[in-house]
């Protein structure tokens, strides 16, 4: 188990990696925590599809797709 203290998650596909190369775009967030919550729910490509929609989230060509999962918080 990884102490509380330590970055937990996908460290190679954070976004702070991208600022390594200068990347910019616009961001899309998709607030997957404020409709499940922190159930750790396997998220179907019909799930996200509903979540955009609710909130109205429009991805285009070229966006950066952030997911909010609230897992990034500790303990």
């Amino acid at each position: 188990m990884t102490p509380c203290d330590e970055a937990q998650g996908a460290r190679h596909l954070g976004v702070q990696n991208m600022a390594e190369a200068c990347m910019q775009g616009r961001g899309v967030m998709i607030d997957l925590e404020a409709h499940y919550g922190r159930s750790g729910r396997i998220v179907s490509h019909a799930d996200l599809m509903n979540v955009m929609a609710k909130d109205k989230v429009v991805v285009e060509p070229g966006d950066f797709v952030l997911f909010r999962t609230g897992f990034a918080k500790c303990c």
